[in-house]
């Protein structure tokens, strides 16, 4: 975690870690940012109604674990249960957010994504 922030940091758009929450390839979440700290992370204005979550990983070469999966996928439960996330929340993958040209979240992260229900294909700024 303390690597990713020092990273965001070196970078003159960042104030702190982008990412809210970081999915471990040892299945853990880790926590960056939390729900409360999601303003003033950058100018774009999607930041400050968005939660970014990282899987650690390459995902261009590797599959993501079912564990790694099903932990995620029962943290956004407990998320919405706890009111952290609205029950109508939309997931999308950071190619889809972002147009430039980088690969993540990896083809077979992706390929996993867009069969969960939560799934658009908008970008988030046509939420």
């Amino acid at each position: 975690m303390k690597n990713s922030q020092n990273w965001h940091l070196s970078l003159p758009y960042y104030c702190d870690v982008r990412f809210a929450f970081l999915v471990g390839g040892d299945c853990r979440i880790y926590e960056g940012r939390n729900f409360s700290q999601r303003e003033n992370i950058s100018n774009d204005p999607f930041y400050s109604w968005s939660v970014e979550v990282a899987f650690i990983g390459n995902y261009s070469r590797d599959q993501p674990s079912d564990c790694q999966i099903n932990h995620f996928l029962q943290f956004l439960n407990d998320s919405v249960s706890a009111g952290y996330l609205d029950e109508n929340f939309r997931v999308v993958g950071a190619l889809q957010a972002y147009r430039y040209e980088h690969e993540s979240p990896g083809k077979y992260l992706m390929d996993e994504i867009t069969h969960w229900s939560m799934w658009t294909n908008a970008t988030p700024h046509q939420l």
